[in-house]
């Protein structure tokens, strides 16, 4: 009866580490040190160099965002990249939105990169090489 409890005891254990990585590689709240969040004070440079500063209303939700970005870009790049994925990411603390393009792996290039805060704030546009 022992080693049944045990191993119950070690499966339930095994079982929920795993859950626990698998949501923080899913939520980007992480318990793993190598891993960051993104933080708007890290992008203070970016803020600086790019900023933009007009309004655009409320952006609530992460959808509300990414269309937003999109937004931005076009105006400001003038093309579509039908390829081009989106990252998002937020930074509770000082309700800032980040929005980066991704491209598929097999592809070379750089992406557009957006900072807008909930209120409409938006604080740079950017895209790298």
């Amino acid at each position: 009866m022992n080693k049944i409890l045990i191993i119950v005891i070690l499966v339930i254990l095994i079982i929920t580490i795993v859950a626990i990585v698998f949501y923080n590689i899913n939520e980007k709240i992480t318990l793993i040190p190598w891993k960051t969040k993104f933080n708007l004070k890290n992008y203070d440079k970016y803020v600086n160099n790019y900023y933009d500063g007009r309004n655009i209303g409320e952006v609530d939700t992460e959808e509300t965002a990414i269309y937003k970005a999109k937004e931005l870009w076009l105006e400001k790049y003038g093309e579509n990249d039908t390829r081009l994925g989106t990252k998002v990411e937020f930074d509770k603390k000082n309700k800032c939105w980040y929005i980066r393009g991704t491209l598929p792996s097999d592809t070379i290039g750089g992406v557009p990169h957006a900072l807008i805060k909930t209120d409409g704030t938006v604080l740079a546009v950017w895209h790298d090489q």
